[in-house]
């Protein structure tokens, strides 16, 4: 019998990611680089398991769901939570 599996623990290439509030509480997005019509926006979470590293991941926003937005280079990454959360779904929001 399988498990349900929460956002915080899918698991895409053996890889945990965090949770949506993990990745959203007292952070900043940055932008990273345009291509392919998307955005692509970059966020720097602690590491639950090592004392002073930082994990940072990767999201992109289609510049479909832009219209008459501004985005900056840098912002608080509750701004971003709609698209955080589209990445975590679709399998978009990928460490590097």
């Amino acid at each position: 019998m399988k498990s349900k599996i929460t956002s915080g623990e899918i698991n895409r290439n053996k890889i945990m990611l965090p949770t949506i509030k993990e990745i959203v509480k007292d952070n900043i997005v940055e932008f990273s680089h345009f291509a392919s019509d998307e955005l692509h926006y970059d966020v720097q979470i602690k590491s639950e398991t090592k004392i002073g590293v930082l994990n940072t991941y990767t999201f992109p926003i289609p510049i479909s769901e832009t219209k008459g937005a501004t985005f900056l280079s840098q912002d608080k990454a509750i701004y971003f939570m709609r698209f955080i959360n589209i990445a975590l779904k679709n399998g978009t929001f990928r460490k590097i």
